[in-house]
């Protein structure tokens, strides 16, 4: 268990003991009443392990194939220092790739992970489309045509 999570714990059994009220208990945290409730709850039903997230030690569902990786690894070295725009391009070109394929930029001149960053610190998140726009726009757009239809 992390620092944080035996913090928690021994708060959770002071509360339990009847020493400190959820509201004490949420300000020394730092946490939010529901959400120390939340910590409660887990921690009755399971014990200091409901305190530990539920992801901890698993694979990201992002991570690269360690082939792939070794792959762009590779090929970055062999093009040196450069920026990920002309790796890109340099692929495109020398490699018959039409433009880099999701991972190569996180990949690119990492051959170790980067310190304090758990099994593989390339996992990032998908981020959304720019020419989608905002769901707000989207959905007054939406309203704009339909009144616009019944009119």
């Amino acid at each position: 268990m992390t620092v944080r999570e035996q913090r928690r714990a021994r708060v959770l059994s002071r509360i339990l003991m009847g020493e400190l009220t959820m509201a004490e208990g949420s300000t020394e945290l730092g946490l939010s009443e529901r959400q120390l409730w939340r910590l409660r709850a887990a921690f009755i039903a399971t014990g200091p392990a409901g305190l530990v997230h539920g992801n901890r030690g698993r694979a990201s569902a992002l991570r690269i194939d360690p082939a792939r990786r070794a792959r762009i690894v590779e090929l970055r070295e062999r093009y040196g220092p450069i920026n990920d725009t002309h790796f890109g391009e340099l692929l495109a070109e020398r490699e018959g790739r039409s433009r880099p394929a999701p991972g190569d930029r996180r990949t690119a001149g990492r051959s170790e992970p980067r310190a304090g960053h758990g099994d593989d610190p390339l996992d990032t998140t998908a981020r959304p489309s720019l020419e989608t726009g905002h769901p707000r726009q989207q959905a007054r757009e939406a309203t704009d045509r339909i009144t616009r239809q019944l009119t």
